[in-house]
């Protein structure tokens, strides 16, 4: 019986319009942290209206999303990668090269 690897899988939306995709996650994270207060009808409110400018948004930007399914890299292509983005330093240490493996984020 042959085994079988499951890389792990992740689905991500990619919204276009930037500024929109920023005000989303900024509410998102307004969201989350009014979902982690006590549960009052206050904050209940304040929920219901964040959740609601999230909705409008994503309906805003509906034609400008692009849905992409990642899937891990099996070992030895993950190995490859990272031996080709690493380097060996003036005093004889390694350093990789993550710019170029790992997504970053801009300010």
């Amino acid at each position: 019986m042959a085994l079988e690897v499951k890389r792990k899988r992740v689905e991500v939306d990619l919204i276009l319009d930037q500024e929109k995709a920023e005000r989303i996650s900024q509410l998102g994270e307004q969201l989350a942290r009014a979902g982690a207060s006590h549960v009052t009808e206050g904050a209940n409110a304040a929920a219901k209206r964040i959740a609601r400018q999230i909705d409008e948004l994503r309906e805003e930007v509906s034609g400008q999303i692009v849905h992409l399914t990642l899937e891990a890299l099996p070992l030895s292509q993950w190995r490859q990668v990272l031996e080709a983005n690493t380097t060996t330093t003036k005093d004889g240490r390694t350093a990789q090269r993550l710019e170029d493996i790992t997504p970053t984020r801009s300010g």
